[in-house]
């Protein structure tokens, strides 16, 4: 069979890679008996090894063609030092990556970016801004994809830093200061108004915060993709201002650059977390409904239908928004035609039925979740199935949802002994709910909180008092459920003095501010000792509007000192 001497290289060069790929160190060792003409086909030999062995994250081999490199003398080739540092980084072996970075000769650019993402990429972003520091003390121009590494570092800083309170928002002052830094260097090197880089600038002062900054960056934006947008979105979903997100979206849609799943989910999200602020309606069955919210979105529902993108994590978020305005019906419908499903998909449906108050229905999910083979429980689906029990006041029920939870190896979940605690209290075995307590290696303020629950329950103030004086011993910090457990158990016990006190330190010693049902309890604590005057007092010091609730323990506290009277 005759060849073309051009068939005949590209034949051997194709044989050189794949036998490099399967058995690197050996072929690259005989590609040196080759001419010096040849070395960048055994360059590219290296290259796509380094590459496959990135792909399957196989360290091993990848230390064999390092060394083979330096052996043959082409380790000192910039694209095979940066191919080497990409596969360190992606391999997690960060000193690895650095070693080989600290041994270039002369490093340029895509070098330096290589090892600021690889640092970002695992969770060493402090490394990453220093790394980009020292390539400026350097002298390295740096060019957008340096930025966006950058940028990102500061977004991983922003994750692990507490906000803090600033003109009442909440910021992330640290990481804001150094996004701000390198905003200034990115317009310095004209690099701010490249999509990445501002897309990056929109995301990351958004999660510090900054909201007012992410939208002038997006405004600024020459040409705006799906990602500029869907930052801007998230960012005003976790400041609170969801109204506003779902609202970004028709701009989304108008400018035509078409939407993925991320966006699609920030657009969901927003709608679910605004429906919670709106006021929702009767409809016949006396169900209440969140119209305006859901009739937005049956037509995101609409949307995704048309360009049929049936991502697990859209639909999951589409379930979750119909349970949270009130149509269970158009939950379970998007469920079941689902063509797969996980553990989320399950227990958006379940909690959507407990949050509806159709706990039968929420226990049924429950059951065939049990049942099925396409996903396994995690603590959430107990969770869910204890509330329903515990609303249900179904005590077998509740204590075959404990043995399934056993038999899943989750008794120790700090969550679920909060929740069976609760539930036992509940149901007024609080024998059992101690032994659970007691069973609890790691005992947080929640766990504490549903045992005094529990016992108020019961009417047991002597056991809730000592709850709360033993949290205090064990250095925990009451929460407001615990206060009202404790309001609650001195008013049944006409412990008026006590509450008194206990309502007065709540802020100034603990912290923790009054909501309107400590209000309420108060008032009603008062009423049932017949100090009228001061019961309205309270209701008109309360910041929080009067609502039925609060009229009705007032008019209760009236009736019982007209009887006391008579």
């Amino acid at each position: 069979m005759n060849y073309s001497c051009s068939v005949l290289l590209q034949l051997w060069k194709t044989e050189i890679v794949m036998a490099a790929l399967q058995n690197p160190p050996e072929t690259l060792r005989t590609r040196k008996t080759f001419t010096k003409q040849e070395q960048h086909q055994d360059i590219a030999v290296l290259i796509n090894a380094m590459k496959q062995c990135r792909r399957s994250k196989d360290l091993e081999k990848g230390r064999k063609i390092h060394a083979e490199a330096i052996e043959s003398g082409n380790i000192s080739n910039i694209y095979v030092s940066n191919t080497l540092i990409d596969f360190y980084a992606k391999c997690g072996s960060m000193n690895e990556a650095r070693s080989v970075f600290d041994k270039l000769q002369a490093r340029e650019v895509v070098s330096w970016n290589t090892l600021v993402m690889g640092y970002v990429r695992n969770g060493q972003s402090d490394l990453g801004l220093d790394l980009f520091s020292a390539m400026l003390a350097e002298g390295c121009t740096p060019n957008g994809r340096t930025f966006v590494a950058a940028l990102k570092a500061c977004l991983g800083l922003a994750e692990n830093e507490d906000g803090k309170k600033i003109d009442g928002k909440w910021m992330k002052a640290r990481s804001l200061e150094q996004v701000m830094a390198l905003h200034v260097l990115a317009v310095n090197y004209g690099c701010e108004l490249e999509l990445f880089v501002a897309s990056s600038l929109v995301d990351v002062y958004a999660k510090c915060g900054a909201l007012g900054d992410a939208r002038r960056v997006f405004d600024r934006m020459k040409f705006r993709g799906v990602v500029s947008w869907t930052a801007l979105m998230l960012g005003y979903i976790e400041s609170g201002e969801s109204e506003v997100a779902v609202k970004l979206f028709p701009g989304l849609l108008a400018q035509g650059c078409g939407t993925d799943a991320r966006a699609l989910v920030a657009v969901l999200k927003a709608c679910t977390t605004a429906a919670a602020q709106e006021e929702g309606t009767k409809v016949g069955d006396g169900k209440v409904v969140k119209l305006v919210l859901l009739e937005r979105g049956m037509a995101i529902h609409r949307k995704v239908l048309r360009s049929g993108t049936l991502d697990i994590f859209v639909l999951n978020t589409l379930v979750d928004l119909y349970a949270s305005c009130g149509s269970m019906v158009d939950a379970q419908r998007v469920f079941d035609t689902m063509p797969r499903r996980d553990a989320v998909s399950w227990n958006v449906l379940m909690l959507g039925y407990v949050q509806n108050q159709e706990f039968s229905a929420a226990l049924s999910v429950f059951s065939l979740m049990m049942q099925s083979r396409d996903s396994t429980p995690n603590y959430l689906t107990f969770v869910a199935g204890l509330k329903a029990c515990g609303k249900l006041m179904v005590s077998e029920t509740g204590r075959r949802v404990h043995a399934e939870l056993c038999r899943h190896g989750l008794e120790n979940d700090a969550v679920l002994a909060a929740s069976l605690v609760d539930f036992y209290g509940k149901s007024g075995r609080m024998v059992d709910a101690e032994v659970v307590f007691e069973a609890t290696v790691k005992r947080d303020v929640v766990t504490w909180t549903a045992l005094a629950v529990g016992y108020c329950r019961q009417g047991n103030t002597k056991q809730v008092l000592e709850i709360f004086h033993t949290m205090q011993e064990k250095g925990l910090q009451p929460d407001g459920i615990m206060f009202l457990s404790i309001l609650t158990a001195c008013s049944h016990a006409g412990m008026v003095n006590e509450a008194k006190l206990l309502f007065e330190v709540m802020r100034s010693k603990y912290g923790v501010s009054p909501d309107i049902e400590h209000y309420h309890c108060m008032a009603d604590l008062l009423g049932r000792a017949s100090q009228v005057d001061e019961a309205v007092d309270v209701v008109k010091t309360m910041p929080f509007r009067a609502n039925v609730v609060t009229w009705t323990t007032v008019l209760g506290a009236c009736r019982k000192l007209v009887f006391d009277l008579w």
